[in-house]
């Protein structure tokens, strides 16, 4: 196979970015078909000392989160390695996540941080797309505290909504 050219080297390189970026974005969205784009259906996760499928994992994250009001999550020093054909990457990454936990029975809510790395194994296959087939998730940082400041970010959804709505609108 040939080598990957530099400028094709940078469209997976920005194409792979995105697909996390995506990732992020369908978890404070609660998007489900964002949060499996960014991984193919056979795809896997580590987590511990635990494998799991990815795409049925999504589905019961998302039932276990749906109490939460408010969620941000935040991807952030991408490294990426390609190999070089050019249809395989390795690539770490670092999160940052908030969840705002409802309290249980008469306790009050809880801001709960997690902080760690993905360490992601990318492939391009026959669809032309970037999207992980195995992840291992490392866990640095898990950590509550009483709960400060707004309760639900729902309403700020509607808002990014409509901006896009009007920027679409306007081509």
């Amino acid at each position: 196979m040939p080598e990957t050219t530099a400028v094709e080297g940078l469209i997976a390189r920005a194409a792979i970015a995105e697909a996390l970026y995506l990732y992020a974005r369908g978890w404070d969205r609660r998007d489900e078909a964002l949060l499996r784009a960014a991984f193919h259906p056979d795809a896997t996760t580590l987590i511990g000392d635990a494998e799991h499928a990815t795409h049925p994992m999504i589905g019961e994250w998302l039932a276990l989160l749906a109490p939460v009001p408010a969620m941000t999550h935040l991807i952030h020093n991408i490294l990426i390695d390609l190999e070089p054909a050019g249809d395989c990457a390795r690539c770490e990454s670092h999160f940052v996540a908030h969840h705002r936990r409802p309290g249980v029975d008469s306790s009050p809510d809880s801001d709960w941080f997690v902080k760690g790395r993905y360490l992601d194994r990318f492939e391009r296959r026959a669809d032309g797309a970037w999207r992980i087939a195995r992840r291992i998730q490392i866990v640095e940082l898990d950590h509550a505290f009483p709960a400060t400041g707004p309760t639900d970010d729902r309403a700020e959804d509607e808002a990014v909504i409509a901006f896009y709505a009007g920027l679409n609108a306007s081509r």
